[in-house]
């Protein structure tokens, strides 16, 4: 019979649009009275049985490593951590002068040989293309390794793979769940390629740089008075980048960041 109880199971939507006084109309209740409610509700934990999960955690295994070398300078090497030493068995090689009257069995394990080198040689190949496509990305963001997301310029999958003269679709499978260790920690590759704009001055940054300066922009806002979209907009454009209202509306999104009217907090 509690208010808590009462909100959630009646008033859920209202809850979720923080519109305090249409839920103390809807239940009759003082505002004051649902103000301290919500702000029990809000120190309950959405998820209580992850309390009783197993601690154990999933680590993800770089595919890729960028570490300084003793010059300072970032070098670029593969792990092979997912990889095993491949090699085909001298016992079935062995078979093939035994079945010098078994024709049929003789063609069967030479083919089935050589499937297995075309195997062995297409992990090598695709070994080869990712540590390529990872030097190119130290060549085309060099700044991302001493600052970060915020230095990452517009890199498409098209530049890397005329670079490393394979197609498109190449670069995009080779990226796929692959990851990159690098000194400030470990990145998806897929993080490196984005598109991007131009600033005032010339300048290209990627839309990933957008994303940052406008989480960074609603970190700091007054709670009581967040930032609409128009004004981020605003706010971008004083620093020289013209980006769409729409477009900002996407990538909060993508950054789920609620509108401003559901991230006002009351005085």
């Amino acid at each position: 019979d509690s208010i808590e109880y009462q909100i959630i199971q009646d008033s859920f939507d209202l809850l979720a649009k923080k519109k305090f006084s249409d839920i103390a109309k809807a239940l009759n209740i003082s505002l004051e009275a649902i103000q301290l409610a919500i702000s029990n509700i809000q120190s309950l934990n959405p998820s209580p049985g992850s309390e009783f999960l197993s601690s154990d955690q999933v680590f993800v295994q770089p595919d890729v490593i960028a570490k300084k070398n003793d010059d300072g300078e970032i070098e670029i090497s593969l792990t092979n951590s997912n990889i095993p030493a491949l090699k085909i068995s001298d016992d079935y090689k062995s078979l093939i002068p035994k079945l010098s009257t078994d024709a049929k069995a003789r063609v069967f394990l030479k083919n089935s040989i050589a499937d297995a080198k075309l195997l062995i040689k297409a992990i090598a190949q695709r070994q080869e293309t990712i540590l390529k496509i990872a030097q190119e990305v130290l060549r085309h963001q060099p700044l991302f390794f001493e600052e970060g997301k915020k230095a990452l310029k517009p890199m498409g999958m098209n530049t890397i793979a005329e670079k490393i003269q394979v197609h498109p679709t190449t670069v995009s499978r080779a990226v796929s769940g692959k990851y990159l260790e690098t000194p400030l920690g470990l990145f998806e590759l897929r993080t490196f390629f984005a598109t991007g704009y131009q600033t005032d001055d010339g300048q290209e940054i990627s839309n990933t740089s957008v994303k940052e300066a406008i989480l960074k922009m609603v970190t700091a806002e007054e709670k009581t008075k967040p930032l609409s979209d128009s004004k981020i907009v605003k706010n971008l454009s004083e620093k020289g980048l013209k980006v769409a209202r729409r477009t900002v509306a996407k990538y909060r999104d993508q950054l789920g960041i609620l509108p401003s009217h559901l991230r006002k907090e009351a005085n």
